[in-house]
């Protein structure tokens, strides 16, 4: 599976702790080898986000993607 990143993760990524970056890193690893994995929590998000998808970091670290 092909991630793409946009200019705005890239540049908010960069903002993030050295930790963040891992526990982003490691997310990222494990959502290429299973999307579904149980710990990435991933779901869909609701309201003006509807069609985009979650996945977890991080206790207060979240990823959003697109299918």
């Amino acid at each position: 599976m092909d991630i793409l990143f946009t200019p705005r993760f890239t540049k908010q990524y960069r903002k993030l702790t050295r930790a963040q970056q891992e526990a982003a890193d490691t997310a990222l690893r494990r959502f290429q080898e299973d999307p579904f994995q149980p710990s990435l929590r991933n779901h869909a998000l609701k309201g003006q986000l509807d069609g985009i998808r979650s996945i977890k970091a991080e206790y207060d670290l979240r990823l959003i993607h697109e299918e």
